[in-house]
Formats: C-alpha cells, sequence, structure tokens
C-alpha cells in the first residue's frame, strides 16, 4: 500500500479468492464459515481500511477484544444497496450471528445512484446493472507496467497540487457532508429495513452506525451539530433497528481531528481504535 500524500501505507494488504480484506495472505473467509460466534461487518472504503495495516482497524480491534472470528466483509464504494445484496447472497452462507454494518455521509447519494441500475424482482434486489464489460480495461487491469504509469501519474498529480496544504473544515465540505434530501434519506433507510428483517431471518442480530462528521472532528468541534447523525439515528429508531453511539465516544476525545487523515477522507489508527470502544462497549452491554 501507498499513498502520494506519504499519510499512510508500507504495509500489505491481502486478499482472500473471494475478493474481500483478510489478516494474511494465508487468510480465507470461508474457513470462519461455520464459527456461530462471530461477526461479519459490513461497510465501503471504512471498513476495509487499506490506509493501515489489518491489527489496526476497528474489525481485528474488536475480534481481539471480544475473543470472537471477525470476516471483513468492506468493499471501497459499497452502500446500504449492495450491502443487501451481500446480505442475501453471502451472509446468509455464514453461521456468525452479528452483523455490524457501518455508513458514512456519502452512502446516501450512493443509494441513490445505484437504485437508478437496480434490479429488483418484485420487491427483492437481484443485482445492479454494471454496465457492459470492457476488455481493454480488463486485460489492462493485469499489468504491472500499466499500474507503474499510474502510479507515476498519481505520483505527479499529486506533486503539482501541493500535497503540504492541510485540509481544515469548509463551510462548502460541511453542507456536502450534512446535505442528505428526505428521499435519500428514506430509500436508505427502507433499505436497511429490509436488510434488518432479512438478517433476522437467518437468526443474525443487526448493528447499524454511522461514522461522525469528518469536518467537524478536523475541526474539533464533533458532534453536537451533526444533523445528519441525528437524522439517521431517529429514523432508524422508528424502525426498530439498533445502534452504535459513535458519537459520545467521539465527544470524549481532545483532539478530534487527530481521529481522520488530513488529506485522506479516511481514518488514522486512532479514529479505529474510538470506533472499537464504542462496538465492544455496545455488545458487552447486550
Amino acid at each position: 500500500m501507498y499513498d502520494p500524500y506519504e499519510e499512510y501505507g508500507c504495509h500489505y494488504v491481502y486478499y482472500d479468492n473471494f475478493g474481500f480484506r483478510v489478516p494474511t495472505k494465508t487468510s480465507s473467509t470461508t474457513q470462519k464459515a461455520s464459527e456461530e460466534k462471530a461477526i461479519i461487518f459490513l461497510g465501503d472504503s471504512f471498513t476495509l481500511g487499506k490506509q493501515l495495516p489489518y491489527n489496526q482497524l476497528f474489525v481485528s480491534l474488536v475480534s481481539e477484544e471480544l475473543n470472537l472470528a471477525s470476516l471483513n466483509f468492506g468493499v471501497s464504494s459499497y452502500s446500504p444497496l449492495l450491502y443487501e445484496l451481500q446480505t442475501q447472497n453471502i451472509v446468509s452462507q455464514f453461521d456468525a450471528d452479528v452483523v455490524i454494518l457501518q455508513i458514512y455521509s456519502n452512502d446516501f447519494r450512493g443509494d441513490k445512484s445505484y437504485l437508478e441500475d437496480a434490479v429488483f424482482d418484485g420487491n427483492t434486489i437481484i443485482g445492479i446493472d454494471g454496465g457492459e464489460n470492457n476488455l481493454l480495461v480488463k486485460i489492462v487491469r493485469y499489468s504491472y507496467l500499466a499500474r507503474l504509469i499510474r502510479k507515476s501519474q498519481l505520483l505527479l498529480q499529486t506533486i503539482l497540487s501541493n500535497p503540504n496544504d492541510t485540509v481544515q473544515m469548509s463551510s462548502s465540505a460541511f453542507d456536502f457532508e450534512q446535505n442528505v434530501t428526505d428521499e435519500q434519506m428514506q430509500n436508505t433507510v427502507q433499505i436497511i429495513k429490509r436488510i434488518h428483517t432479512n438478517l433476522t431471518e437467518q437468526g443474525k442480530k443487526l448493528y447499524v452506525f454511522l461514522i461522525p462528521s469528518r469536518s467537524l472532528s478536523l475541526a474539533n468541534e464533533c458532534c453536537s451539530n451533526d444533523v445528519l447523525y441525528s437524522r439517521l439515528y431517529s429514523e432508524l429508531a422508528k424502525i426498530h433497528v439498533d445502534t452504535i453511539d459513535m458519537k459520545s465516544f467521539f465527544e470524549q476525545i481532545n483532539n478530534q481531528h487527530e481521529l481522520f487523515f488530513q488529506q485522506n477522507i479516511h481514518l488514522t489508527a486512532s479514529g479505529h481504535r474510538v470506533l472499537a470502544s464504542s462496538i465492544v462497549s455496545q455488545l458487552k452491554n447486550n
């Protein structure tokens, strides 16, 4: 793993033959298929966590603290509509009895976009049309020369963009983060409701959490003005979906700006530790 901004990197990221991130190159997700007392983590790039070594991810920290097996099903750019497909087609094949679903502020727009290409059979989603396969792109992805050229391009782009500039909270970034329409909110809430129903039928317990505002955290002002957080948790309470309280744990941190990278939008090792503490606290209470 490398980062043109040099905020993180110099560690290996391993995937198994199903495309899921695993701790070592010899690990396999299916090895844990029959473990009942295990936790499945659904999420996007925040759960995948390529920015950090595996043992620093909240997925790993929760597993270690509770002495339970964990399965990291995080995939970059996914949102709840794709977690619904995972729940039907993948999660159902595992005996793990707890599922933790992570959400970020861009997921509401992601769901709206994915819904435009979703294919349903009645009320059941059966796929999302990704468009026609591009043979040239497929071949290039196997080329190390193409990867080297792309890496050089990104590095040059980074140098020219002055990576030494630190990112501060701006009103436009905060507004974009919080600006979720009622339609987008309801789309995502209804998807989570279907996921909850599906997992209940599988004998599994669902917990949902939203990562608090990055903009507010960078300014050490999280989380009283995080309206999006309050809106989502209020809507999930109406449909009786259990949530994990991240807000109070973020508010206890004095140096909240250290929870996120300055250039990259993702969580640092400190941020992952806060997520893990909140999840462990919730699961121990239950």
